[in-house]
């Protein structure tokens, strides 16, 4: 089993490939086992994977306390308030928030 194999199936996968700027546009890509690759790769979902975990980790206390200061909202609409202000600030998707 590789590491990348324990990305749940749901985790989104970022299909759309970078693109450089500039005189001609370039698209990045990664040489990986001799062959040319654009979009993410299995080890970069991964890492954002990862990354995405321990943005959880971190956030449950400040949902709690947001749900605690406002009862009248429901717990959908404290997600939702707490992933829109995050997907601004961490440079993380809304897709991978959910």
């Amino acid at each position: 089993m590789e590491i990348h194999d324990d990305v749940p199936a749901s985790f989104p996968r970022d299909t759309m490939p970078s693109v450089v700027s500039g005189d001609q546009p370039n698209l990045c890509a990664v040489l990986l086992d001799g062959i040319y690759v654009t979009g993410q790769t299995d080890t970069a979902r991964f890492e954002r994977w990862l990354i995405c975990g321990d943005l959880a980790n971190e956030l449950v206390p400040i949902v709690r306390k947001e749900g605690a200061a406002y009862p009248q909202h429901s717990n959908d609409r404290t997600l939702d308030r707490i992933c829109s202000f995050v997907a601004r600030k961490a440079g993380i998707s809304l897709d991978e928030l959910t």
